[in-house]
């Protein structure tokens, strides 16, 4: 027994540096291995640099537990490198940040100079399609840059151009107020010797339009007086008269209301009423309802067309009929086919063509053709040709070259020639 108690004691004594050794090996590993584990950073650390509490120091009583390590050295280098790291990361981020942010800024200074520069070029627009519809004479549209007052103010007789030769919806708006124009013109002949003429030529042209609605008055009136010499001798002396070849009143009275319907087309209905003395017409008065168009319409040419059926009644004077008085039935029939004492009425059909061209601003081309044709006899008709040039030489005054001819076919021999043909320098004013 005290030979076993002593190999026992041996035994531990022995034992006892291997076990020191040991424990020591795995205490400095265990050491190390915690360490590493505090020290490092940790997955979340790698995507965020900026943390700085992950890498902490080791406690004070790890560090003297742990034979072998020097106090404070391997914490503090660690914690450095870890510092500097971190602040480099911050400053590159900060950097980045800052380029972002600059970016951004520029991105809402580009924003912001589109958004006027397009607020420009819209206001540009718009003065370039005001300044069109001025120079083209239509109407000013109303846009959200002008107001409805500005655009109420604009609808007056200054702005819309030649209003009277145009169709009322070809301005949109329509004007709201009363327009009003009104034309009158002057031709005077004077001619003294072997002939004397005297000719007066007075025309009137009233246009007034409210909305869709538009009222055409004319008025003409031509007055004619011409006589060739006729000298006798008596008493030793010549004594001049003149003969007189053609005395003459003509009046022409015209009325036609027109309703637009569409920018191109119209309706009408109208009458006209005539005196002539000189073919003895006591009176024709004419009525007639139909459409009418505007096929071409620009700045500088105009083309209507009318077309309508109407009706006519005619009248002669008493001298005509006391003339038809001295022939018999017989002759009255070759002479005077269609005389009767009773007003003569009849259907016709009516047809109106005009053109209008302005040359220049100051220079225009006008043209009329205008043809009555009854409808139970289509070979008794008549028409009428005008042709002017005018020369506007200030705001209010026109100087105007006229040709006028006119044509009837149902013209009895006795009353006068089927033709009739004048030329005529004329001076119109208008308001």
């Amino acid at each position: 027994m005290k030979n076993f108690c002593f190999f026992v004691v041996i035994t531990i004594y022995l034992m006892t540096p291997c076990i020191h050794c040991f424990a020591d090996t795995v205490s400095e590993n265990e050491v190390q291995a915690s360490s590493e584990n505090e020290l490092q950073p940790s997955s979340k650390s790698d995507s965020d640099p900026l943390s700085e509490n992950n890498a902490q120091p080791l406690s004070e009583s790890q560090v003297q537990s742990t034979p072998g390590i020097e106090p404070q050295t391997l914490t503090e280098n660690q914690v450095q490198s870890l510092s500097k790291e971190s602040h480099s990361m911050n400053q590159k981020v900060n950097l980045h940040m800052n380029g972002l942010q600059e970016v951004l800024n520029e991105c809402m200074q580009y924003e912001d100079l589109l958004q006027e520069m397009e607020s420009g070029l819209k206001e540009l627009y718009i003065k370039a399609a005001l300044r069109k519809k001025k120079s083209d004479g239509e109407l000013v549209p109303e846009t959200k840059t002008v107001s409805k007052a500005k655009t109420q103010a604009a609808l007056k007789p200054k702005g819309l151009g030649k209003w009277w030769l145009r169709n009322a919806l070809t301005y949109d708006p329509l004007p709201s107020k009363v327009l009003n124009h009104f034309e009158f013109s002057y031709s005077f002949t004077r001619m003294t010797g072997n002939m004397t003429v005297d000719k007066h030529l007075i025309k009137n042209w009233l246009v007034t339009r409210y909305k869709r609605m538009t009222s055409y008055l004319n008025y003409s009136f031509d007055k004619r007086t011409s006589s060739r010499a006729s000298d006798y001798y008596a008493d030793g002396q010549i004594i001049e008269t003149n003969l007189e070849l053609r005395k003459s009143t003509k009046h022409l009275v015209s009325e036609e209301i027109r309703f637009a319907i569409l920018k191109q087309l119209y309706s009408a209905v109208g009458f006209m009423y005539e005196e002539d003395d000189f073919i003895s017409l006591d009176k024709r008065i004419t009525t007639y309802l139909g459409f009418g168009a505007r096929p071409i319409q620009t700045k500088g040419f105009m083309f209507k067309f009318f077309a309508a059926f109407g009706h006519e009644n005619k009248d002669y004077t008493e001298d005509y009929h006391e003339m038809a008085g001295y022939f018999t039935k017989e002759e009255r029939s070759v002479l005077l086919p269609d005389y009767d004492t009773d007003t003569v009425k009849s259907d016709i059909f009516y047809c109106d063509q005009n053109i209008r061209w302005s040359i220049t601003d100051n220079l225009s081309f006008n043209e009329a053709f205008m043809t009555f044709i009854q409808t139970d006899d289509t070979d008794k008709y008549r028409w009428i040709l005008d042709l002017g040039l005018e020369f506007q030489f200030t705001k209010h005054f026109t100087l105007m070259l006229n040709y006028n001819e006119t044509f009837d076919k149902a013209m009895n021999p006795l009353m006068g020639r089927k033709r009739d043909t004048s030329k005529n320098v004329m001076l119109k004013v208008v308001f």
